[in-house]
């Protein structure tokens, strides 16, 4: 066994947990309880338990870095004046249950990644649980379209188990796929998520038909937000200079489909009529004309008015969770309406010590480096134009960054508190 490695058993129960990371389709408590018990719910206090005696029994105490220690300060911050935000809510009840929600999602993955942070093999674990979050992805897909075409019921119940398989329509006839997440936009992070783990393996080289699989399963979302997100993360690679040179077979074939398609779009006037019939809603999808994007500035633009209202606004917010006491005229009856952005809901929500401290979360690992920044900066982005503060996903993001950044010496001696490089291996063990 590979030192500072785990037990068949471990590895098992790790690498399930990050396939079932963001699977919110399904539900433990039949569809009909007040909140959707999640696998990420069920499984996270049982793999925190695991991890935490696996390391107990290899001896392998918990040290905090200066890296943990700020990453500590700043999410307890944060959720502090969530707690806070939650007073000014017109209701404080379903405000706390948010916040909650919120407060479990961040501190489960932080727990879950400090307590496996001792292992040398993490990195390879997390890629085999991003394979298997993929092929996951594609049959819950597959599932989604035998449900449109009424191959499927719309869900599924078996014994207290709930599953959902409604996928969102676009244009009255197009699919969004979204896998195993109710929501076709925060499916595109997960695949983000998942793309990053099976593309960027240092000294190896990206698992190139998992990477095309989570290219085409992106596709299929019809996500913006992902699109833009998986860009600005190919963007930072590049200026990090982290993309290897591309097999020059690999760049034949995509020659060869790329002119093909051009010669028969130009030989063939009917090809062309019915490529630009099929492709119509796809463009508009694209557009930052009309439809859902102007829906977005807008709603961007309400939120900055909703925070900037009194004083007591730009404090504490109006209520964490609360988006949707403002919004009803947008959305009657909603009870999870929100301002699409990260930053702007925070601000809106809680006041602006909590967007700094959001901020804050992503410009130290941004502005310091290390082997997540390309990651980071597409999770930033996504965020531009949607949140993902409740999802797993997210957060594992934002603590594996911060606990790699580079090292952070001592000006008392002058010495490497951690080791930095490539790999993602933590060490927060006492060895």
């Amino acid at each position: 066994m590979k030192a500072g490695g785990g037990g068949a058993g471990y590895d098992a129960l790790l690498i399930t947990w990050v396939v079932l990371i963001g699977a919110d389709r399904i539900d433990f408590l039949g569809g009909d309880g007040a909140f959707h018990l999640t696998p990420y719910l069920v499984l996270t206090p049982i793999v925190l338990a695991a991890e935490v005696l696996r390391r107990h029994l290899r001896r392998h105490t918990l040290r905090v870095t200066p890296q943990l220690s700020a990453l500590l300060l700043v999410a307890f911050t944060l959720l502090g004046i969530v707690g806070i935000s939650v007073f000014a809510s017109p209701e404080i009840t379903k405000s706390v249950s948010r916040a909650a929600l919120l407060a479990v999602h961040l501190l489960g993955a932080l727990s879950v990644v400090v307590a496996a942070s001792d292992r040398t093999d993490i990195d390879r674990l997390f890629e085999r649980g991003a394979v298997g979050g993929l092929l996951l992805f594609a049959v819950f897909d597959a599932l989604q379209v035998a449900s449109f075409l009424h191959a499927l019921p719309e869900e599924v119940h078996v014994g207290p188990l709930f599953v959902d398989l409604l996928p969102s329509v676009y244009a009255q006839f197009v699919p969004q796929l979204s896998g195993p997440v109710a929501d076709q936009n925060r499916a595109g992070l997960l695949l983000l998520f998942y793309g990053w783990f099976v593309g960027y393996r240092p000294g190896r080289g990206p698992r190139t038909g998992f990477l095309a699989l989570a290219f085409v399963l992106g596709v299929c979302t019809l996500s913006r937000s992902a699109s833009i997100a998986a860009l600005a993360t190919l963007a930072v690679l590049v200026i990090d200079r982290r993309v290897r040179g591309i097999s020059v077979g690999f760049l034949s074939v995509l020659s060869v489909a790329a002119v093909a398609v051009v010669l028969t779009l130009l030989l063939s006037p009917a090809v062309r009529a019915w490529a630009g019939t099929a492709l119509e809603p796809f463009a508009e999808r694209a557009s930052l004309d009309r439809g859902t994007a102007q829906q977005h500035f807008m709603l961007i633009q309400r939120g900055i008015d909703a925070g900037m209202a009194s004083l007591g606004r730009l404090a504490i917010g109006l209520g964490y969770g609360s988006s949707y006491s403002v919004l009803q005229d947008v959305f009657p009856g909603h009870r999870y309406a929100n301002f699409h952005s990260l930053y702007v809901t925070f601000f809106a929500e809680s006041g602006v010590a909590a967007l700094l401290c959001i901020l804050l979360l992503f410009a130290v690992p941004l502005g310091r480096g290390g082997p997540y920044r390309a990651l980071v900066a597409g999770s930033a982005t996504f965020n531009l134009f949607y949140q993902a503060h409740t999802e797993p996903e997210f957060w594992v993001i934002i603590v594996l960054a911060w606990l790699t950044l580079p090292a952070w010496r001592s000006h008392a001696r002058g010495a490497a508190i951690v080791r930095t490089g490539p790999s993602p291996a933590l060490r927060t063990d006492g060895a």
